[in-house]
Formats: structure tokens, C-alpha cells, sequence
């Protein structure tokens, strides 16, 4: 091989290298099992941790997938997926956001959508479906039960986060290690459940936000609370958010979500529905 003909194979390979992205160390990998995101208050979006050039914003109350985490040597920064405005195909909503950030992390573990499959507002055949996820989609499971998983994602159609159900099969975990295989929240309808009459007209939203898809609206009909976390009402932080199920009107379907509720509204309420 001639001199100049090696060096043309090491400039070749020089700029391969220097056009593939580097692959960011996923969270999952190094113990950190955080997968799913809220912002408190706005925060900007980086396109790299070195210049730390601006290229958006996510909102308050929005929501993102965090695919892993990365350190520049003096900061630490999440390794996001999230919804773009200007990106509705989704190919290039990435960036990083410093993670000291005020938001409201959740744990859980990042996973891959194995086909094309339906995703319901409930954990069974009973709920309404919601929609599609596509084989090679990112999600963040956010709990697992014994046949489904509530998952969160983009919903590019409406430009909004969204969380729903998928079936456990359809999909291929990160995290090897994830000890999920527990019963939903929302399967555990008779311990975990109260039911109220709300009069009122609530828009029911898919995600602890007001910035997630709206998904609904319940009024004049009783609802059932669902204790999300450590057996209380409220999701992770968001304490005017309450999830929420109920049975859609004319129909043998049910529905899940949040609702920004204000407590002394509540009529009528069975014996057993406490207050906090």
C-alpha cells in the first residue's frame, strides 16, 4: 500500500468519526433509573453540553423522555426526547437540559416499541383505545402490571406529551433490571378507589399538566379517584392534578386521566370518599 493511498484511508476514517454522533451514556446504564421528566418552570434546551447553544424550551408542566445523561466535566446534563413544534415527525426533537433544572423527575426505565400497537386510557380490553404506537418508537414506562405498562410519549399529531396503556409484550425494556411487575394502580379498583359526583365541567388531560393532550372532559356524572402515589390522590409532584377514572357517557368504555380539581367541589360523594 502506497504512503499516500494510507493516508487517504486514515483522513477517510478521521472524517467518518467526526460526523457520527457519539452515543450518550444511557442512564439506565450507569444505576440511574430516571426516565420521564416535567418541567416546574421553563428551562432551555441545549443542542450540545459544550457551546451549550439554545435551540428551545420546554414549558412548565411540559413533559419529556430522558434517554440518558452526560457530563461536560463541570455540569451533568439529561439527554431528552420531547415535543417540538417545529419538528412534528419527530426526527429531531433532542437536546440536553442541565439537570439541576427545576423538574420533576420520575423513575422507571426507557423501552422500545417492538410493532405497530394499540395503546388504551386503561390497563384492559374495557378502556377506550387512544391511539397508535410505532414499531421503533422511544417510550418511558412509567409503571408496570402484570399485562400492561403506562407508558408516556410524543404524540406528534397533536404536538403534545401523552401517556397511555400498551401491552407488556409489545414493547423491549433498557433497563434489565426493572422490578415493575406489580399491579397498576388502576387495576386495584376495589382498594384503591373512591367515588365522587363532580357537577362541574373538568377537562381531563392525559399527563399530570395542563401541557400534556387533552384527552376529554367529565361533568355532571361521578368519577372514581385512583391513588397514584404512595396511596395518595396527587401525581408526583403536581398536587392540583388528580387521576382520575370513569366510565365514558352512552358507553361500556372506560377512560383515565388528570383533572385540575379543586376539592370543595366535590357533591355528593359515597360515605366512604374522604377528603384530605
Amino acid at each position: 500500500m502506497t504512503k499516500k493511498r494510507f493516508l487517504s484511508i486514515i483522513l477517510t476514517v478521521l472524517m467518518v468519526l467526526s460526523i457520527v454522533p457519539t452515543t450518550p451514556a444511557y442512564a439506565y446504564r450507569q444505576g440511574d433509573k430516571v426516565c420521564a421528566g416535567v418541567a416546574r418552570k421553563a428551562t432551555p434546551i441545549y443542542s450540545n453540553i459544550t457551546d451549550r447553544i439554545t435551540i428551545g424550551t420546554i414549558e412548565a408542566g411540559q413533559g419529556f423522555t430522558i434517554l440518558g445523561q452526560e457530563s461536560n466535566g463541570v455540569m451533568q446534563y439529561y439527554y431528552i426526547n420531547y415535543n417540538n413544534s417545529s419538528d412534528p415527525n419527530g426526527y429531531n426533537s433532542y437536546g440536553y437540559v442541565w439537570t439541576n433544572s427545576d423538574i420533576q423527575t420520575q423513575y422507571g426505565s426507557t423501552a422500545t416499541v417492538n410493532w405497530n400497537e394499540s395503546v388504551y386510557y386503561g390497563p384492559s380490553s374495557k378502556y377506550q383505545r387512544c391511539g397508535t404506537l410505532y414499531a421503533g418508537e422511544t417510550v418511558a414506562v412509567i409503571e408496570g402490571g402484570l399485562n400492561y405498562c403506562y407508558v408516556e410519549y410524543n404524540d406528534n399529531v397533536h404536538g403534545k406529551r401523552k401517556r397511555a396503556y400498551i401491552r407488556n409484550n409489545a414493547i423491549t425494556f433498557h433497563n434489565k433490571d426493572m422490578k415493575l411487575w406489580d399491579l397498576l394502580p388502576i387495576e386495584r379498583e376495589d382498594e384503591m378507589h373512591e367515588k365522587c359526583y363532580v357537577g362541574l365541567k373538568y377537562t381531563v388531560y392525559s399527563g399530570p399538566s395542563t401541557q400534556y393532550e387533552p384527552i376529554g372532559s367529565v361533568s355532571d356524572m361521578h368519577i372514581y379517584w385512583v391513588k397514584r402515589v404512595n396511596g395518595q390522590y396527587n401525581d408526583h409532584g403536581f398536587k392540583n392534578m388528580t387521576y382520575i377514572r370513569y366510565q365514558v357517557t352512552g358507553t361500556n368504555t372506560w377512560k383515565s386521566g388528570y383533572i385540575v380539581f379543586n376539592y370543595p367541589e366535590v357533591r355528593k360523594c359515597d360515605p366512604n370518599c374522604q377528603h384530605w
